[in-house]
């Protein structure tokens, strides 16, 4: 039954719906790019999904400008490797993800709750920079830019003083290049 069907579900158990479609979307362009390669991606390890999830929402600061400039992924490439231990291969697997969807969009509400669902507090706050560096990356904070920003720390439960002080770091990084 129903009850039983939520209630007894797993708390890290990938969301279907999610899972399926990264699978059908991204992952089956990047298996097709990679075969030739010799590397293969695997959906259901967890690096893998978690990449793909923190990609769309980078993708969804990039976006706001409906376009993903050069300064904004050298920045993502710089603050990425600053916070996070990705490979070369994971980190190739994560700009895919955020041209792909860039290009397409996404359902937030389900990739934010996904995301939430499988990441730490202290990793969603590490990741807010990571949305900033990317903000101002074109030499500037648009409103568009600030209000997506703000919309996603929210839904990640971030308060709103974290979001402020961080606004605040990179703002003084932009007044100070």
């Amino acid at each position: 039954n129903f009850f039983q069907a939520t209630i007894f579900k797993p708390v890290h158990e990938k969301n279907p719906a999610v899972n399926r479609y990264f699978k059908n979307t991204i992952l089956k362009k990047l298996e097709l790019e990679m075969r030739g390669s010799g590397q293969k991606v695997d959906l259901e390890n967890d690096n893998v999904y978690f990449i793909c999830l923190f990609g769309t929402l980078l993708a969804s600061v990039a976006q706001v400008d409906d376009h993903f400039h050069e300064e904004e992924r050298k920045t993502l490439q710089k603050i990425l490797k600053e916070r996070f231990e990705f490979s070369a291969g994971e980190q190739k697997l994560l700009f895919k993800v955020v041209e792909e969807q860039v290009k397409h969009g996404f359902d937030f509400h389900e990739v934010i709750t996904e995301f939430n669902s499988r990441v730490s507090y202290k990793d969603r706050v590490s990741a807010v920079d990571c949305f900033w560096a990317i903000a101002v990356a074109d030499g500037g904070i648009s409103h568009e830019e600030n209000e997506e920003v703000r919309r996603i720390t929210k839904a990640m439960y971030i308060p709103h003083q974290i979001f402020k002080e961080s606004k605040k770091k990179f703002s003084k990084q932009l007044k100070s290049s």
